[in-house]
């Protein structure tokens, strides 16, 4: 059952809906190359959607996944393609228990997905959402096991913000997105950061730009609300509010409208816990206040020195909460939820088995996102007004360099990021036409009455004079070159890598491209790693999978 954000930047959007799992999910409903089947729709947002697969290998591998897949009109925007891609590429970087492992990512029939790692829980918003219909008071243990979910988000971002490359060179990658939303609680008591997908790293491949907003209004540090440069400390401020609403049950700055909520995060200095909730131990208090400190120098250095001052308030209190305590807890506040889990995924075999070998649909293309239509009358219209409320009320407040530095991208507009002017090494976002075929080796001469058919290589003038003269009806008889399905990948550090034939880009690692069938040549243009040369056979029937070392 994941839940994982992925809206749009300069959005402020309530949670993600929790999927039904009162309703039995049929027949699958759409295959993505060979390896996925996709089983159930499970979340919506801006820049795309994430399903319930099935990944199935050789010798009877499978597993589940959660897949997300960015919405096609997206697909043809750089902006957005890179910006997903490093989401990929970081957060595919990070091995930690406490952050949502990436498996896979790539591009089929011009569809961009990552593959992650499919979590059975609910978002800690949720959790919060649960606790919140009672008195601070009534959930006590709010405040041990509250606490203790969060020693594991330090611990994953604290991984996160410890990110090397292969020299050891720090990434000096930042979340900038820590809200309830990105922190998943499982029902066997384990917490994970989610969603990568706005975070600054020094090797992305799209370039975030000094001023624009990136990540939830109320959760987001005041440096980062005046779209200054931020530093992990930003991510410690977002806890620190996080925190503060574990302890009371309560907004820490929500406001009517979200130009409210950027000017209090801005203004305003937080409240103390206490004021809200009498039983909030001052240890957890004054660590709140100290993550929620304005001056970012005044926060704690990293998010492990918060972690471990969490644990020791929790020792001093003599509790020991565990990962058991934590299950238990959620099966309280979710009754029937973690069995309900069980019957999705049971029923989803079944839905399978049901089907048959071969039965799957191809992509449903009525389900693959909104409309570009619906969305261009949806978004732009409310990010306006958010961008003048926000620009009013600073400018009342007498914030002239706030107000200068502040831009609020619109929902489902392009992404604040500012693309490089020379053609970037990750994928470029050429809409997903009909592929050309690259040329293949010298065939036979064609048996009679078939019409020899053309190269599809850019003709030159010549060549497209002798092709407008060649009669229609015998273009239209020509038999294309028999092509078979080929699928890169490799180690992160070769995502993006450009997949050369015939000196002419086809795609990109990873992911899958068409080839002539029988023996090509092909080049991986790598930044960093020079041109590697690969022999590949590809085959008819099936897909060839080819591995980058």
């Amino acid at each position: 059952m994941a839940t994982l954000s992925i809206t749009p930047d300069g959005t402020e959007p309530g949670p993600l809906p929790e999927p039904d799992l009162s309703v039995e999910p049929g027949a699958p409903i759409g295959q993505l190359g060979d390896a996925y089947t996709l089983l159930r729709e499970i979340a919506s947002g801006g820049m795309g959607r994430v399903y319930l697969a099935r990944e199935t290998g050789a010798d009877g591998f499978s597993r589940n996944v959660a897949l997300k897949r960015i919405h096609d009109h997206l697909s043809n925007r750089r902006a957005f393609v890179t910006m997903f891609l490093d989401e990929a590429r970081i957060a595919s970087r990070i091995q930690h228990p406490n952050v949502c492992a990436v498996f896979d990512f790539g591009r089929v029939d011009g569809a961009y997905y990552i593959a992650m790692e499919y979590l059975r829980g609910v978002a800690l918003s949720e959790v919060l959402r649960a606790l919140g219909t009672r008195a601070p008071e009534d959930r006590p243990e709010r405040l041990w096991l509250g606490a203790h979910l969060l020693v594991q988000a330090c611990e994953g971002l604290h991984a996160a913000h410890e990110l090397r490359d292969d020299e050891g060179a720090l990434l000096n990658v930042v979340h900038r997105d820590v809200s309830p939303h990105n922190l998943f609680v499982g029902f066997d008591g384990s917490l994970r950061v989610l969603d990568f997908g706005v975070a600054r790293a020094a090797d992305r491949l799209s370039e975030s730009t000094t001023g624009r907003v990136k990540g939830k209004f109320a959760y987001m540090a005041p440096e980062q609300a005046l779209g200054k440069h931020v530093s992990r400390r930003a991510d410690l401020f977002s806890l620190g509010v996080v925190l503060s609403e574990l302890l009371t049950l309560q907004r820490l700055y929500r406001k009517d409208n979200p130009g409210e909520t950027v000017l209090a995060v801005v203004r305003d200095a937080p409240e103390h816990p206490g004021a809200y909730a009498r039983d909030v131990p001052p240890e957890l208090a004054d660590i709140a206040m100290k993550a929620l400190s304005r001056d970012p120098e005044e926060r704690f250095a990293t998010a492990r020195e918060m972690g471990r001052a969490l644990a020791k308030a929790i020792a001093k209190s003599g509790h020991a909460p565990m990962a058991a305590d934590v299950a238990d807890w959620m099966d309280q506040i979710f009754p029937g939820q973690r069995e309900a889990s069980y019957r999705l995924l049971q029923s989803a075999d079944e839905a399978m088995q049901s089907a048959g070998p071969g039965a799957e649909a191809s992509m449903v293309r009525a389900r693959r996102g909104s409309s570009q239509e619906e969305l261009t009358k949806r978004g732009p219209r409310r990010g306006v007004w958010i961008a003048l409320g926000v620009a009013a009320m600073l400018a009342m407040a007498g914030l002239g360099a706030a107000l200068a530095l502040l831009a609020v991208s619109p929902a489902d507009a392009t992404p604040a990021v500012r693309l490089p002017d020379h053609e970037p090494a990750g994928p470029t976002a050429t809409p997903p036409s009909t592929p050309r075929e690259t040329p293949a080796p010298p065939a036979p001469p064609p048996r009679s009455g078939e019409a020899e058919a053309d190269d599809d290589v850019e003709p030159a003038p010549t060549q497209r004079a002798r092709r407008r003269a060649t009669p229609r009806r015998a273009r239209r008889r020509a038999a294309p070159t028999r092509t078979g399905r080929v699928r890169f990948s490799g180690p992160s550090e070769l995502w993006g890598a450009r997949v050369m034939a015939n000196g002419r880009a086809v795609g990109t690692v990873p992911g899958t491209v068409d080839l002539p069938v029988g023996r090509q040549v092909v080049v991986i243009v790598a930044p960093g790693r020079g041109r590697m040369r690969r022999v590949v056979q590809v085959s008819g029937s099936g897909e060839t999978r080819v591995v980058l070392r």
